[in-house]
Formats: structure tokens, sequence, C-alpha cells
């Protein structure tokens, strides 16, 4: 026990000294809180007591997911990855041959994790949340432990899942996709999309008694004090006693041995790029298909990425008739149109999220000194194809609204359309660049640039309605998301726009988006200038 609670301060240490990490998912954490937070203040207005909370509960229930999502892994990470990259390379072997037992030696690191991520990913958000929402808070000090107790079991739970997964790379040997796969249905059967409260008849039945639904409904619940004492955990004593004992023989698994002249420099430039951006992608295409089952798998999941947020729209929308006065219509319009744009965006530069780990780690050097633009190398790095999936989903969302919405298509309407899809794609992939960009200083803060990407789509998915004048504002002037589908989608759909703005101010998207291409080519100079090597 006392190499696994060393084990366990390890994990604790390891990630404190990612500091800048640490407080870029505070942020990213805190950002989706707030888009979520609009959200179900408007769905709690439209519907009160809905899935038998009210709106002070509901509200806890955001707060308390971004505080428990890092901590318990709702989206994944933590050892997983690691795990499956050292049973893909074969170093595996060599922890198999140590007098540790392995599946512990991963728990007390996960432990460990866990631990940090809860006191320094989870106080701070929920804080925030306290001061700005009405939050729900137990009186009782008994609640405390009890909830305590319930997200220490939901950390276990989460491990195990992702041990199980993890072991199916002896078989599968990349099992990104299977994990991919697996915390999408995470992410949807845990309630953090959307209470499972609120689920209908049948479904939410199964959703509750899924093991996933011990990573966040149990512990909300009992932090909300729906359950109490006994009652904790009288919905799912199958759910523990059934998870530990497909740990237990996942732990079985795991001990097999198994001017024009600047004008021509300029096309050059662009031509060069451009051809070692094909190349690359091409070469990471080639290998991608050599694990053809992971790539279906990972494929599937992608798709399913934007189907299973679309339903927890849909079943929001099995409680109310609008969401900020749009119709399910209106809001499948402005889901498959930010899908599209950010899916576009995603596919061709989505990967920008990982200079900081070349930044760290010295690889970055080996990209300066080939003869190739550092913005193609990087854009182009583990090209993902089945990101495709994200596109094709919302595409097809988007001809379906577009069969049952009742649209006057005048001509600057249907060419207001492309218009808006390309000018999204490219400021969403201006903020990739921009995300990129600050790598180089802060080196390790990936979960900034998600919060504007990620953040910004899941923010242009429900109407702007749904949103205070503040945040329209700082959207629109600030940083100009409220460009990529809501002022154009707007006047296709002969809405208002709710700060007052003309109605065709949505044909300004291709400017706003050259002006963020713009910052962004000055930013990525400015942070290649102020990059500097680990030496090593």
């Amino acid at each position: 026990m006392r190499l696994y609670a060393a084990v366990a301060v390890s994990g604790f240490k390891r990630y404190a000294t990612y500091r800048v990490a640490t407080v870029a998912g505070v942020f990213t954490n805190t950002v989706f809180g707030f888009i979520l937070a609009y959200t179900y203040t408007a769905l709690w207005d439209e519907r009160p007591h809905l899935g038998g909370y009210d709106l002070a509960q509901a509200l806890t229930f955001v707060w308390l997911g971004q505080a428990l999502l890092a901590a318990v892994a709702l989206m994944g990470g933590g050892f997983q990855e690691e795990l499956q990259d050292r049973i893909r390379s074969g170093d595996i072997a060599v922890d198999l041959y140590r007098p540790v037992d392995l599946q512990s030696w991963w728990l007390a690191t996960e432990l460990g994790r866990a631990l940090f991520q809860l006191l320094g990913r989870g106080v701070v958000p929920m804080g925030i949340g306290a001061l700005v929402f009405e939050l729900r808070l137990p009186a009782s000090p008994l609640t405390w432990l009890w909830f305590l107790l319930s997200v220490a079991l939901a950390v276990c739970v989460g491990f195990a899942v992702r041990y199980l997964v993890s072991l199916a790379s002896f078989w599968l040997l990349d099992g990104t996709g299977l994990s991919m796969l697996s915390g999408l249905l995470c992410l949807f059967f845990s309630g953090m999309i959307l209470p499972l409260n609120v689920f209908p008849g049948q479904l939410g039945e199964i959703a509750r008694a899924l093991p996933w639904a011990a990573m966040l409904q149990v512990p909300a619940d009992v932090f909300l004090e729906e359950h109490r004492g006994r009652g904790c955990w009288g919905r799912s004593p199958s759910r523990w006693g059934g998870w530990w004992c497909c740990w237990r023989r996942g732990g079985c698994c795991s001990r097999w041995r198994p001017g024009r002249w600047w004008s021509r420099v300029a096309e050059s430039a662009v031509s060069s790029g451009l051809r070692a951006y094909v190349l690359i992608v091409g070469m990471w295409v080639r290998s991608t298909m050599a694990y053809r089952t992971s790539f279906l798998i990972m494929t599937l999941g992608n798709l399913l990425a934007t189907g299973l947020d679309f339903v927890a729209i849909a079943l929001m929308f099995t409680h109310i008739g609008q969401l900020g006065g749009f119709t399910l219509d209106e809001v499948a319009f402005l889901y498959g149109t930010t899908s599209v744009a950010f899916g576009l965006a995603d596919l061709t530069l989505g990967t920008m999220g990982r200079l900081g780990q070349r930044v760290r780690d010295g690889t970055m050097d080996t990209l300066l000194v080939r003869p190739v633009p550092i913005l193609a190398q990087v854009a182009a790095d583990r090209f993902a194809l089945r990101r495709l999936g994200r596109i094709t989903q919302g595409a097809v969302l988007l001809g379906w609204s577009l069969s049952r919405l009742d649209i006057d298509w005048t001509v600057d309407r249907a060419l207001l359309m492309p218009v808006m899809l390309l000018s999204g794609g490219a400021i969403f992939g201006a903020l990739f660049v921009l995300g990129g960009a600050f790598q180089f200083w802060a080196k390790d803060a990936s979960e900034v640039q998600s919060a504007f990407t990620f953040g910004g789509t899941t923010l242009l998915e429900y109407p702007p309605t749904v949103f205070g004048k503040e945040l329209l504002r700082g959207v629109t002037f600030v940083i100009p998301l409220a460009f990529v589908n809501w002022l154009p989608a707007l006047h296709i759909l002969g809405r208002p726009d709710p700060l007052g703005l003309p109605a065709r101010i949505g044909f300004a998207a291709p400017l706003v988006a050259c002006g963020c291409c713009a910052v962004a080519g000055l930013a990525w100079r400015a942070g290649l200038r102020a990059y500097q090597s680990t030496g090593s």
C-alpha cells in the first residue's frame, strides 16, 4: 500500500507542474459553464421543474458538471492514452514484468490525478458559478460527506470503463477510435450534455441504469439531496458492483502476454505550402488506413458526436415548443450551419492544438529546419480524415431543416448561404491559428483554444435570444463569432437581431473573416519569432 500511495502522490505532483494548463482548463470550464447556464435558464423558463429540478438545481447541475469534468475524466484522458501507447509500442511487456499489479498502479496514478483536477480545476468554476448564479448548495455536512464519497466512486467507475477500453488495444493495436466512441457515450449517458432526469420514458430508465450515470448524475443527485443515506446508492447497486467485477476481469486481461517580385514570392510561398500540405495529408491518410477497424470506429464516433449533441437538443423540445422563441427546425438550421463551418476548419486546421506539445518536447525544431512553410506542416500534422463525419452530419441536418422551414428564398438569401458557411469556416480557422500561435508563449494551454473553437460552436448551436446582451456584444464586436452563423442566419430566417443591428449585416461576414485571418497571420509570425528551442 505504501508503494501505491507514493504512486498516487506522484500522479498528483505530475499534474500540479502544469500550472498554465490548469489555468487554461479553469477558463475553458468556466466558459462552457456560462454557455450551458444561459441555455438551461431559457429551457427552465419555458418548462419550470423539468425533470424534477427547479432552476437553481438545474444551474447547480451545470456547474457540478464543469467541476467534475476533468476529475472524473468525462471526456476521457488521464492514463488512457499513455497505456494505449505502451501497448501499441510493446513497452507494456516491461510493465508486466515489474513486481507490482499493473491495474493497481494505474488506479493509484488516476486517483492522484483526479484529486488534483478536483481541487485545481473543479473548485474555481464552481465558485464562480455560485457567485454569478443562484445555486442550491447543501446545508448539511453529512451531504457533503456523501457527495465526496460518491465522487471517489465515480472516479473508480470512470477508471474501470477507460481501463477496459484501453485493454482492447491488445487486439485492435490502435484504440483511438474505441476511446473516442467511449468518450462520446460517456458525455451523453453521464448527463453531461443534458441531465438524465430529462430523458423521456424508457430512454431515461436505460440511461440511469448504465454505468456512466454513476460518473455525474448520481453524484449530482447526492449533492442536490435527491438521494439521502442508503438511497444514494439504492438505484445503482448493480452498477457499482457489476462494473467492479468487469474491472477485475479487465485486470486479469492485463496479465496476458499478448510588387511583382513580392507577388511572385508570395505566390511561390502559397503554392509551396499547399503542395506540402497535400503531401503530408496524403501520408497521414495512408497511415490511418493501416488501422482500418480503428478508422471505422473513429468515423462512427465523429458521426455520433454531432448526432448525440442534437439528440440532446431534440430531447429538450419534447418538453417545450420553443427555445428562446426559436422552433426545433430553426435551431436545427443554426446547428447545421455551425457544424459545417466548424467542421471545415476542424478538418483542415484542427491539429493546431498539438503545437504546444511540440514546443514543450522540442520537436518543433524538426519542422523549422525543413524547407516547407511551418504553418502547412503544423496544420497537416496527424490529419484526421474521420473529421469528415462532423461535416457530413451537419450537412444532413442542415438539409433536413431547410426542407421543413418556410423561407422566402430571395437572391440575397440564396447567395448568403454559401457565403455564411465558407466565411464561418474561415473565422473558425483563424481561431485555430490564433490558438496555435498562443502556444509559442503559453506552451501548455491548448484548452484556451478549445474555449473559443469548441466553445464557440456550442454557443452558436443555440439561438442568440437565449443569451444576455453583454455576451452577444462580446461575440459580435470583440470575438466575431456571431458572423459565423447567427447574423447571416437571422437574415435568412427573417428574424430581427437582438442587438438591433441592420438585417444585411450578415453580408459583412467575408470581410470579418478576412480581418480575422489577417490578425491570425500576424500572430503566427510573432509567435514564430518568439519561439525558443528547448535545446534538446
